[in-house]
């Protein structure tokens, strides 16, 4: 069984912006983390080969001929490594029980 160090959402905040992977142990699937994306910037020229944007939003895009950038986003991963976005919950916040996620 794992020993966990516990903290709340302030701490688990701080662990987000150093680059760590943080979890509830409350939540039921013990293997899914949420992460903070790095920041970054898309040229234009790289815009046609994304495979995650659909051809519609690419066009769009390639036609503002501006650099993407991301920058903002909190992500969640599953136990089958899904991605998806993560909106922080008034329950999360609220929280005592985050950790820091390793394997």
């Amino acid at each position: 069984m794992k020993d966990y160090n516990f903290f709340n959402f302030s701490e688990a905040l701080e662990e987000l912006k150093a680059g760590q992977a943080v979890a509830r142990h409350s939540w039921s699937d013990d293997e899914a983390f949420i992460f903070m994306q790095v920041p970054s910037k898309v040229p234009v020229s790289v815009i046609p080969n994304m495979t995650s944007v659909p051809e519609p939003v690419k066009k769009i895009l390639i036609g503002r001929e501006e650099t993407l950038e991301y920058h903002d986003q909190i992500a969640r991963v599953d136990n089958q490594t899904n991605i998806t976005s993560y909106a922080i919950s008034v329950e999360d916040v609220l929280a005592e029980d985050w950790y820091v996620y390793t394997e």
